[in-house]
């Protein structure tokens, strides 16, 4: 027993199988017109189609050349700019550079100054010093020549009594050898 349902899901075997036309000389000739025209139709729509495709990727490279050469650009402008700002940037830091190496050099020279001036000051202070020393010390030798001077003038007026004294002897000695007439062995 079937339903309505059931006679669309019968078996493949069941169901009829459609005749095969064989074809007639009417529709054969039509067959072969079409076919005819069918493989030119067919050839220049393929042409057109693979033209298509040929102009799509020609346009599509010009589009991608432009693209590129636009990023190039871009990329000029920006490396231009990164130049210029790089340069700009270089400018001011030189200018620090010798803004601060200049007062490093001010500051140098004010400090060498101040160290000469007080090595002045204390070479004149020691040379001062030194010459008062040097003063002193000649004020000391001068009496201390004097008081040797001194001395050596007692010493020598002793000794030249001394002299006269053996002189004397010396004299007397001398006259009374002579007048013993006692000669020393020589």
């Amino acid at each position: 027993m079937t339903t309505e349902g059931d006679s669309d899901t019968e078996s493949p075997s069941t169901a009829p199988v459609p005749a095969i036309r064989q074809p007639s000389e009417q529709t054969s000739g039509l067959d072969a017109a079409n076919r005819r025209l069918l493989v030119p139709v067919l050839t220049t729509v393929l042409g057109a189609l693979i033209a298509g495709v040929f102009l799509l990727a020609v346009a599509g490279f010009n589009t991608l050349r432009s693209d590129i050469q636009s990023l190039r650009d871009d990329m000029k402008t920006e490396i231009g700019t990164l130049r210029s700002d790089m340069k700009t940037e270089i400018g001011t830091l030189r200018s620090d550079m010798n803004n601060e190496i200049g007062t490093l050099r001010s500051d140098m020279n004010n400090e060498i100054g101040t160290l000469r001036s007080d090595m002045n000051n204390e070479a004149g202070t020691l040379r001062s010093d030194m010459n008062n020393e040097a003063g002193t010390l000649r004020s000391e030798m001068a009496g201390f020549r004097e008081d040797t001077d001194a001395r050596f003038e007692a010493v020598n007026t002793r000794l030249d009594a001394i002299n006269a004294v053996l002189l004397d002897h010396t004299d007397r000695l001398a006259r009374i050898e002579t007048h013993l007439d006692i000669r020393p062995a020589s």
